[in-house]
């Protein structure tokens, strides 16, 4: 947002908006603490972990640096091997398989998948509970 009319620019934001908080070269500098932060050690897996290590808001992530493509690069990174270490751990037993398939769906989209049956349609309801109750109507009578 530009300045009120005769005040002077507000530094950082003389062409309007907020003020530019992440910069090219910044960001490019996280990117490759990012890169080295991942090879360092191989239970860096977790972008949280790395954003207390680096005092950046974890929102900021999502937000704001993944729009930088070298960033993006370097975060896209990191989910591949978290998922790749999230299956091996739980194929191989060494992790607890239900915190593995909690954080695959919520970090990777990928879920259990189990089938069930439908019957009926939305528009024709009834059909299906009638068909649920066929053979089992001589139940509601009480015979005297």
């Amino acid at each position: 947002m530009a300045p009120p009319k005769g005040h002077a620019p507000y530094p950082g934001c003389e062409t309007g908006g907020r003020p530019v908080k992440y910069t090219e070269e910044y960001v490019s500098e996280l990117a490759d603490d990012l890169y080295k932060w991942l090879n360092d050690h191989n239970d860096n897996l977790f972008v949280e972990d790395w954003c207390l290590e680096n005092d950046i808001p974890e929102e900021a992530v999502s937000t704001d640096l993944v729009f930088f493509d070298k960033f993006s690069k370097a975060y896209s990174k990191l989910k591949t091997k978290q998922k790749i270490y999230l299956f091996k751990g739980s194929l191989k037993r060494k992790l607890f398989h239900n915190m593995a398939a909690l954080i695959l769906s919520h970090s990777h989209g990928i879920y259990q998948k189990s089938e069930q049956k439908l019957t009926g349609s939305a528009t024709d309801p009834l059909s299906f509970l009638i068909e649920q109750a066929d053979g089992h109507t001589k139940d509601l009578v009480k015979d005297e």
